[in-house]
């Protein structure tokens, strides 16, 4: 698939084409209902097993079992409770997000409909880590105080040099797919060839992004963006912005 370049992710897919059916889930891997799934993937990697998009799906509960894939995920609407090997259950709810590392022993109870916002990363041929049990939900909290970035040039910026924040949630075990929190003050920056694939959810602020032929994108508090890698960008916000952050960066 080609890179998507700068995209708005869309809550019910693209203007004029929407979620399209996709491939029943199979039947020895669910325990109750019978889902009927949609989804449009934004940008996929095949060889790598990673793709980002939207995804929507009726009422169902999936078997106990390892998880089969890194997955960042953005509620929508609906709500998912996992049910853990020890007994303990994490319920998300819509407006949240969460992350599941890839083999983490759990069953997906969602008990009606839902909607997301999803960064999957397989990274096929490699053993989830032996102790991923102990990971757990990863629940990222966006209210949370966040530690001071250095910025190593300050040349990329236009005018005043912003201040950064950040708090990392989760790094996969190849170090190829992050998720976390960041913020900055109002900046500025020059164009620059984006150095990774990300889908940026903002949490407060709003952001004007623009491409290689100049076509300006503001995105606001509650919508989400992706950036692919190679993409040639530059990014202006005039208030503060704090956004969830899904990366994937191939080695």
């Amino acid at each position: 698939m080609a890179d998507p370049g700068i995209v708005k992710f869309e809550p019910h897919g693209p203007h004029g084409s929407g979620l399209v059916e996709w491939d029943p889930i199979a039947p020895d891997e669910i325990e109750t209902g019978s889902p009927a799934q949609r989804g449009h993937i934004y940008h996929e990697v095949a060889d790598a097993g990673y793709m980002a998009g939207v995804w929507d799906c009726t009422a169902m509960t999936l078997k106990f079992g390892p998880y089969p894939v890194h997955e960042f995920m953005f509620l929508l609407e609906g709500s998912v409770t996992l049910v853990l090997e020890d007994g303990s259950q994490v319920t998300v709810r819509a407006g949240e997000s969460f992350v599941i590392p890839k083999g983490l022993p759990c069953k997906w109870v969602q008990p009606d409909y839902v909607r997301k916002f999803f960064m999957i990363f397989e990274e096929p041929g490699k053993a989830p880590l032996e102790h991923v049990a102990k990971q757990g939900v990863i629940l990222p909290d966006p209210s949370a105080e966040l530690a001071p970035m250095d910025i190593p040039d300050a040349s990329v910026y236009i005018g005043e040099t912003p201040n950064l924040t950040n708090q990392m949630y989760f790094d996969d075990p190849s170090g190829q797919m992050h998720v976390g929190i960041w913020s900055t003050t109002a900046s500025n920056r020059h164009p620059v060839t984006f150095p990774r694939n990300e889908l940026m959810c903002l949490l407060e602020g709003s952001v004007t992004l623009s491409g290689e032929d100049g076509e300006e994108q503001t995105i606001q508090a509650g919508e989400a963006v992706y950036v692919s890698k190679g993409t040639q960008m530059r990014w202006h916000n005039s208030e503060p912005v704090r956004k969830i952050y899904a990366i994937y960066d191939p080695k």
